[in-house]
């Protein structure tokens, strides 16, 4: 008994061990590793233990418990710290965090100042277009705010348990019981959310609450335990062990918490049992040192300390990751931070006679702390609000000075030196989605058409994923002139929906638009190298929209900047080379169209990667105009830009779907991807890019784009609504969506009707996704575009992947046998190539730099293999054209995430509304060399210029 009576002291130094080692896991694997190391899930453990032990034994006392008394202890104990972490944030952000990038934080304060930071972030995770932004400082509030939460409740369900067990005339079996339910209820739907929706599942209270009740269940069952010195000395060792290994041993790759979790929580619970003393060489002597108890005292200042230190360490250096001695620096700043405060604030705090006579005190000097935060947060972000209105609204006005990728993207072009990229950094991340005209269609599909509703001579079909849909601003652009009604088949940030189900299929059909507007390669990402090709899916897909005369543009696929290149363009807006990828990287030598044999018959492809690189690099920028809005999304301001370009490339290919020379640009000083990209002409000095990054960060082309965890095939109509000369369905994931702006400038010259089927986070491919919903999406899809029945179907065509044989992009087969299945329906495809990435620290790397724009590229080589994979391709799919618009993105070098003057990206790889319109142009262009049945017979997609020498068939 002399053990276990130890084992049930109030006090255990060992646990402070615990907590030290918990807190040293979460700073290494944050610094290094990258990967969850267990330690927050130890700490929740050890919370419901200590928690429920003190509450239970006061019930015991006083068969009650003093609710407000308990929190003002809690909020005595936290609230102090919290408050001074978060004001010290603040200062840090005012010196250096980018302007792009404060808002979210300031937003992100505000909810951890009120305990609600796992709410937010549970939402921003369940945004797919918001997660590629950068770690806000105050995210490791995440678990304090869990913490808090499980402080607020669990006074009452130990109160409940009591009643209960007084009326039973039980009581320690009563809580035991009590508790394992509420356990196995709580474990149970974690591994059930956790394989259904990871991300938001990670930050929420309920699917983390077993943790605080294995602890609790502990506190109340460890005084009656009396386990040999044997067995204790065992499990301790055994405990630690597998605390320690918990990062080491689950996979990067492994879904958190489920039953993961349970490893280094039931670690923490065997270190815990074997403590108390009694047992020579036990893991308890250890961690009850001296040394490790003192870091103990100072854990929870150590937690909150580490993680801003490490985010403003990035920052300031310009860096996603430390080394070895700048990582030791980030731990021993937090540690002599961690002591200053606990020393000087929080004990001063704790032996303060405030709350002793009445706890009310307690609880209005924590309002009186947060309240001045909370105040000052709010009162900072109006601000930037209005001024980002005010700045937003002056660029809008300037707009015309913005060519984006109306000119082959190129370092020297792709930022005009005095001219703010268009959309600036904070636009791209935080623009809201554009509305759009919807139809609902059969099973449960709603269309979203552009361009001309009524009168309109063709109907152009976006079909696949965000690759696809991207392009809609160009082809939007167009439409006017050419009277084209543009029916997007898309749904919203679905980058890997490019397979179509049987539902989409028989839309397409159905629609019979005059071309299916797609993408023709696709690129698949493993380890950050990829290779280019063209997706057996894509070929299906043409097949059967050849077998239903339905014909297709495909395009090549945008480069995929791979990483969020909006803070590399706003600090090297100077230099936005630093902001591009080797254009080698993100596309093979030759288009894999060119080697495509036999070609699908009802598919033309068109190749605008001049818009996205020039022959090194794919840039971000082009023409002033951002390329991107995330990694692999452009942006509806360079889309449009693209709109000549596109319908010059269209009408050669499809001369049948144009009516009018006219083509629209935004202007000269605003190009954007409406040229090849190239570093020279990427920002225009004097002239602000355009639009700005607040403005557009959330702000994409398809408002009805179907969310990640839904799985119903929605559909948006633009364009020509009523009489359209084609149908174009655009449809796939965000890479696919983020050309919609471009497809919908043509779709108003040309009047397409464009029907928007996009879905986020889903490639439009018959292969198996890690996600249901999108697994079911493309089983649905298909049908949805069958009874559309475009004219073509625009989807992406590549995807990224590691390299493999030395090439970076490839075709899934996936998209193939979508191909496939169109020929079978007579479907036609453009398929366009997947688009550049960025860097993710780009918006502030533009900031930086605007009179160096390359120091935010990305080498193109890093994007693009040298050959579009879509000309390798053999056979090629009868049904699909490809297209290739990497030059709009990347020049022969970099990929920019300005371009023109126009901001290209949103975030790591979404395009802004903004460059994707003035990609209508190349756009066009490709489109027409690859179907010229899509446009009118006497459109002229060159606007009575010369013809640029890039077009290519």
């Amino acid at each position: 008994m002399t053990d276990s009576k130890k084992a049930s002291s109030n006090y255990r130094p060992e646990i402070q061990g615990i907590r030290t080692i918990g807190a040293l896991l979460v700073a290494a694997f944050h610094i290094w590793g990258g990967r969850v190391s267990g330690g927050v899930d130890v700490f929740f453990v050890i919370s419901g233990f200590l928690i429920t032990g003190s509450l239970y034994r006061e019930i015991k006392r006083t068969q009650t418990i003093n609710v407000i008394a308990f929190w003002g202890r809690i909020a005595k104990r936290i609230t102090p710290m919290a408050c001074v972490i978060l004001a010290l944030t603040l200062v840090a952000a005012l010196l250096w965090m980018p302007q792009s990038r404060q808002q979210g934080l300031l937003s992100e304060v505000i909810y951890s100042a009120v305990h609600l930071e796992n709410i937010k972030l549970m939402m921003s995770s369940v945004d797919y277009l918001a997660r590629d932004e950068a770690p806000s400082p105050v995210q490791q509030f995440w678990a304090l705010s869990v913490q808090v939460q499980f402080y607020a409740v669990w006074p009452f369900l130990l109160l409940g348990i009591a009643i209960a067990a007084k009326r039973l005339r039980v009581f320690t079996s009563a809580y035991i019981v009590g508790l394992a339910a509420l356990l196995i209820v709580s474990l149970g739907y974690s591994i059930t959310q956790t394989n259904l929706n990871p991300s938001p599942t990670y930050f929420n209270t309920l699917a983390r609450v077993w943790e605080f009740a294995l602890g609790g269940m502990l506190a109340i069952a460890l005084p009656y335990l009396n386990l040999p010195a044997a067995l204790r000395l065992v499990a301790g060792w055994v405990g630690l062990a597998m605390v320690v290994s918990c990062g080491f041993l689950v996979p990067a790759s492994a879904h958190y918490p489920g039953y993961v979790a349970l490893w280094p929580t039931l670690g923490a619970v065997l270190i815990i049992v074997s403590g108390g003393g009694g047992v020579r060489f036990g893991a308890d002597h250890i961690l009850a040192s001296k040394p490790l108890v003192a870091l103990g005292e100072i854990s929870f200042s150590f937690y909150l300390w580490h993680w801003p230190i490490l985010v403003f360490f990035l920052i300031v250096d310009g860096q996603t990751q430390l080394g070895l001695v700048a990582g030791l620096s980030v731990i021993a700043i937090a540690l002599c931070g961690a002591y200053a405060t606990h020393r000087w604030f929080e004990q001063p705090v704790q032996q303060s006679s405030i709350g002793r006579s009445n706890p009310w005190h307690v609880h209005a000097m924590a309002v009186g702390l947060a309240l001045p935060i909370v105040a000052a947060s709010a009162v900072w972000y109006k601000w930037n609000d209005v001024q980002e209105r005010r700045q937003s609204a002056a660029l809008e006005q300037m707009m015309r000075r913005y060519p984006g990728g109306s000119q082959p993207i190129s370092l020297a072009k792709a930022i005009k030196p005095g001219v703010p990229l268009h959309p600036t950094v904070s636009e791209a991340r935080n623009a809201p989605a554009d509305f759009c005209s919807q139809e609902k269609g059969e099973q449960g599909i709603v269309t979203c058409i552009h361009g001309v509703i009524e009168g309109y001579q063709k109907t152009i079909a976006l079909v696949g994923g965000s690759q696809v849909e991207q392009w809609l601003p160009a082809l939007e652009a167009l439409a006017s002139a050419q009277k084209w009604k543009i029916v997007v088949l898309a749904e919203s940030d679905c980058s890997s929906c490019d397979v179509w189900s049987e539902a989409m299929h028989d839309a397409v059909l159905k629609l019979h638009p005059n071309v299916v507007f797609t993408v023709a390669t696709s690129q698949r990402m493993q380890q950050s190298e990829a290779r280019e090709a063209i997706p057996g899916s894509y070929l299906t897909q043409w097949k059967k929209l050849a077998d239903n005369s339905i014909t297709a543009i495909a395009l090549r696929h945008t480069p995929s900047m791979g990483e969020d290149v909006l803070d590399c363009v706003e600090v090297n807006l100077h230099d936005i080379a630093k902001c591009a990828i080797p254009r080698w990287r993100l596309f093979d030598e030759i288009d894999p169209v060119s080697k495509l044999s036999p070609k699908p018959r009802n598919v033309r492809f068109i190749d605008l990667t001049d818009r996205f690189c020039d022959e090194q690099l794919c840039l971000p920028v082009g023409g002033n105009v951002l390329v991107y809005r995330d990694a692999r999304h452009m942006t509806p301001e360079y889309a449009r830009t693209l709109a000549r370009r596109l319908g010059q490339r269209m009408q050669q290919v499809r001369p049948d779907l144009f009516l009018s020379n006219a083509l629209e640009e935004l202007g000269s000083d605003y190009p954007g991807g409406s040229m090849p990209m190239a570093v020279e002409r990427a920002v225009k000095p004097n002239v602000p890019v355009y639009p700005r990054a607040a403005a557009v960060k959330y702000k994409h082309p398809n408002f009805c784009q179907q969310n990640e965890t839904e799985a119903e095939v929605l559909t948006c109509v633009y364009g020509e609504v009523k009489n359209p000369f084609k149908t174009i369905a655009l449809v796939g994931g965000s890479h696919a969506e983020h050309w919609l702006p471009a497809l919908e400038r043509l779709a108003h010259e040309y009047k397409w009707k464009i029907v928007a089927v996009t879905k986020s986070a889903c490639q439009y491919s018959t292969e198996v996704e890690s996600v249901p919903s999108c697994t079911q999406w493309n089983r649905d899809v298909h049908d949805v575009v069958r009874r559309i029945n475009p004219d073509v179907v625009f989807t992406t065509s590549t995807r990224r992947r590691s390299r493999v044989g030395g090439l970076i992009e490839y075709i899934p087969n996936g998209y193939l046998a979508h191909w496939k299945r169109l020929e079978g329906d007579n479907i036609s495809v453009i398929a366009v190539r997947d688009s550049a990435r960025t860097r993710p620290d780009a918006p502030d790397c533009m900031e930086a730099n605007l009179r160096d724009i390359s120091k935010c590229a990305v080498p193109r080589s890093e994007l693009f293999d040298e050959v579009d994979p879509t000309s390798m391709l053999s056979p090629k799919p009868a049904n699909v054209n490809f297209i290739d618009l990497t030059d709009r993105f990347c020049d022969e070098k970099l990929c920019l995430p300005v371009g023109g003057n126009v901001l290209v990206f949103r975030d790591t790889h979404h395009i802004t509304i903004e460059y994707s319109r003035t990609l209508a142009m190349p756009l066009g262009e490709r489109m027409k060399q690859v179907r010229p049945d899509l446009f009118p017979a006497k459109a002229q997609p060159s606007s009575g210029q010369q013809k640029d020498p890039s077009a290519s068939q």
